[in-house]
């Protein structure tokens, strides 16, 4: 009789585990959700060492550009190539813009939508949450196949706030016509036509599989006024595993049949000459000046 008692408290106990268990594992279960889910994805991204990113963007013009970036943070070395044929390069010390067809406002803008771009890339949830603190609680959060989608659910006075970001080129063009620095603008009108944002975040790592956006909106910075329509994706891979990245040529930066060295001496010579010409100005109008008051 002891022995069947014993047995019956044994499975009793089991039992109870088995139980509480199973309502442990329902309990973290329950306990999954959007906001956690980004804020790991945000701390999985802070310690990328590299990254490569598939990228396809359609502007408001209807023009598709498409292309890869592959990111060396640990060595702050970036590289990126697009279908048309232009490369984009940083490291330490160069930045090299390689391309047939410039259509650049001033000189600091490619290398300048090249830093905006490796810094949402490497984190692309940090990267939005800047314009927005509470950005992780307006996701909707969907199981799919072994990855988490994230998809953005926020009212449109939210989503004035990340237009913030969406509109940093325009930020950029305003800040040289206007001739002002970027951080003294501000937005002064934001229309909002549609606006889309969502996530895929792999469940095991934490690691953001790909990410996409549609923006339609209109945008005025004091007296200047800009519609944007663009859509964009992009594709995350090769986390922690991009190859060393090769650095072009400097002589493709050149202009037609030139060496990049040649090209520095011709434009060091005319940089002389233009400053000796002003200062030859300046000598004569101080004599004419002079020879008026003598």
């Amino acid at each position: 009789m002891k022995k069947y008692l014993v047995t019956l408290f044994g499975i009793g106990v089991l039992a109870a585990c088995n139980s509480q268990g199973a309502d442990v594992e329902e309990e973290e279960k329950e306990e999954v959700t959007a906001a956690g889910i980004l804020q790991q994805s945000e701390e999985a991204h802070a310690n990328l060492e590299s990254l490569e990113v598939s990228f396809t963007n359609t502007d408001s013009y209807g023009m598709v550009q498409e292309g890869v970036a592959s990111y060396d943070f640990a060595n702050n070395v970036t590289h990126i190539e697009e279908d048309g044929g232009a490369i984009l390069y940083k490291d330490a010390e160069d930045f090299m813009y390689i391309t047939d067809f410039d259509y650049s406002l001033n000189e600091d803008e490619p290398e300048n939508k090249l830093d905006l771009q490796v810094e949402e890339h490497r984190n692309p949830l940090a990267f939005y949450k800047q314009y927005d603190e509470d950005l992780y609680d307006k996701f909707d959060l969907e199981e799919n196949d072994g990855a988490y989608k994230l998809v953005y659910n926020g009212e449109e006075a939210d989503q004035e706030l990340l237009i913030q970001g969406f509109a940093q080129p325009f930020f950029e063009y305003a800040a040289y016509i206007l001739s002002e620095e970027v951080e003294n603008l501000k937005l002064d009108d934001v229309e909002i036509h549609a606006f889309d944002l969502s996530f895929d975040i792999d469940e095991e790592t934490n690691q953001i599989l790909s990410y996409q956006y549609t923006a339609d909106y209109d945008v005025r910075i004091q007296s200047l006024e800009q519609e944007y329509e663009n859509e964009a994706s992009y594709l995350l891979a090769a986390f922690n595993e991009v190859a060393a990245i090769e650095k072009p040529d400097k002589d493709l930066t050149a202009v037609g049949t030139l060496t990049y060295e040649e090209q520095e001496q011709y434009e060091q010579e005319a940089s002389d000459y233009i400053e000796a010409l002003s200062k030859l100005v300046c000598i004569k109008t101080s004599m004419n000046l002079l020879n008026e008051c003598l």
